[in-house]
């Protein structure tokens, strides 16, 4: 999806209106062509003001995550440097799978959508994504790991986000192992990471997220209202998507590079010191047992160790994680 021709010619010229005339001959294209560019900014969403005998000028923009929008000012070097926007998709993560059989997204590609019509969570549930309302991106990344890593690397993608949204919004969101980040309690981000490769090695990661941005209490199911929550709730004001949508690409790549370079204990030691699980009594599913402690540590490896009431202390990799009552 390409920046229509017309909308940098428009912010470059700042406040100022300009003539039809004049940008049509310095885009050199008719005057039929700019109105027709005109009218298709409006379709996107933009507002453009039109005065006879002055010309248009750009009022505002819309609130969507138009890869140029995005890509503007990104201050990255390879992730959302490629990026797949869709209006509405079934699943970013989908997509971005898609993408890994049929082209050759590029390290750091990213699938980004409005809304998603079947968007993923774990254990096969269905992750709520109203359009407009929040960030709906995968991230595919090549990483030259053991396969081994991948708990770690969901633990990774769960302090980039916490590490952006302090970064674009000053909120403080907690970590609950292994993939929530959560806000008073309540759900505001899930990931899922996805992989693919060999026995014993890695052949691409997609990381799927899922930020409730903007959505206020009304906007949930009924069913979610108790637990589920939004950036815009905790910070009181409605909040930018793009600039957090930037700030998540940033703190990706930040935590990636630092992953590749020294490893993941400084990865890991944000996780244990911004947990919310940590000292909790849990029940974790893990697969087909239901284990019920105390979370007493989270292993260099990523597995997260858990104090039974026998005393006994196991290790869970993965699974799905409840405060128990």
């Amino acid at each position: 999806m390409e920046e229509p021709r017309v909308l940098k010619f428009l912010r470059d010229c700042d406040d100022r209106f300009v003539s039809g005339e004049e940008m049509a001959e310095a885009l050199s294209i008719s005057r039929a062509a700019v109105w027709k560019d005109i009218e298709n900014l409006r379709r996107l969403g933009y507002a453009v003001a039109a005065i006879p005998n002055r010309g248009y000028r750009l009022v505002a923009k819309p609130d969507c995550l138009y890869p140029w929008e995005v890509q503007a000012d990104l201050a990255t070097s390879f992730v959302g440097r490629e990026l797949f926007y869709f209006r509405e998709t079934d699943s970013t993560n989908n997509q971005a799978k898609k993408l890994l059989k049929t082209a050759t997204p590029a390290e750091g590609a990213a699938v980004v959508a409005e809304t998603q019509l079947a968007g993923k969570g774990r254990l096969g549930r269905q992750w709520f994504s109203p359009a407009g309302a929040g960030i709906w991106t995968s991230i595919i990344l090549h990483p030259a790991l053991p396969v081994a890593d991948m708990a770690k690397l969901t633990i990774m993608a769960a302090v980039a986000v916490r590490r952006a949204v302090l970064e674009a919004t000053g909120l403080e969101l907690v970590i609950k192992w292994p993939n929530d980040l959560l806000w008073a309690g309540r759900k505001v981000c899930g990931i899922l990471a996805e992989l693919g490769g060999e026995v014993d090695r890695l052949a691409f990661l997609v990381v799927g997220i899922g930020l409730n941005v903007n959505q206020v209490a009304e906007d949930f199911p009924e069913e979610l209202r108790e637990t589920a929550g939004s950036l815009r709730l905790a910070a009181g004001r409605s909040l930018d998507r793009v600039v957090l949508l930037q700030a998540l690409f940033r703190q990706v790549e930040a935590c990636y590079l630092q992953v590749l370079k020294e490893g993941f204990a400084g990865i890991l030691e944000d996780c244990r010191r911004y947990s919310a699980t940590l000292g909790q009594r849990l029940t974790v599913r893990e697969g087909a047992r239901t284990l019920t402690g105390v979370a007493r540590g989270i292993r260099d490896d990523g597995g997260l160790q858990l104090e039974l009431t026998t005393g006994e202390l196991v290790t869970v990799y993965s699974g799905d994680t409840t405060l128990s009552v």
